[in-house]
């Protein structure tokens, strides 16, 4: 925690070129804002987002940090096979943005909690952590206008704490 007293949260996302506003989900915007209220949070976009998105997000949620956007380099990777054809799908591109990796590997040490809500952020989840990590799921509805996120799994990856794993499951219906 830092002088604030509030909570570090690095919230992994990746930029919705569908139908985002401001680059993101209106599951992941819902999610950010309520973390927003009670945290300082520092958000890592995967995915073509432009710069003025990006000052949209930071004006709307006060204490958030975001980054993303970064162009591409020669240090950037291919995502790993697994995740290939879904970050084509999702993002556009297989690649793993090499700055934006950086930029969230620099800040990891002060982090009290890592947030993921997509599987192509993944790759952006930073080496040593030693805080908990949640992953969420975005749910829609049969009808495709309600969406339900919940916690799906949780890994502790403090030392003391190594190997402990603790997850849930979660069952939901839409309600319209």
């Amino acid at each position: 925690m830092e002088a604030s007293g509030r909570p570090q949260v690095l919230y992994l996302t990746a930029a919705d070129r569908l139908t985002g506003t401001a680059g993101l989900s209106r599951e992941t915007r819902l999610v950010v804002g309520v973390l927003a209220r009670d945290m300082d949070l520092s958000l890592g976009i995967a995915g073509p987002i432009d710069h003025q998105s990006l000052q949209t997000l930071r004006d709307h949620f006060a204490s958030l940090r975001a980054a993303g956007g970064f162009p591409a380099s020669s240090a950037d990777q291919p995502v790993d096979r697994a995740l290939r054809r879904l970050s084509i799908e999702r993002l556009g591109s297989e690649i793993v943005n090499a700055r934006l990796q950086a930029a969230i590997q620099r800040r990891s040490n002060t982090f009290d909690a890592v947030v993921i809500d997509e599987l192509v952020a993944f790759p952006y989840l930073p080496v040593g952590l030693s805080c908990p990590t949640y992953y969420l799921a975005s749910l829609r509805g049969p009808c495709g206008d309600c969406a339900v996120v919940a916690v799906v799994a949780t890994t502790t990856t403090a030392p003391s704490q190594a190997g402990r794993k603790s997850g849930a499951a979660f069952g939901g219906r839409c309600l319209c």
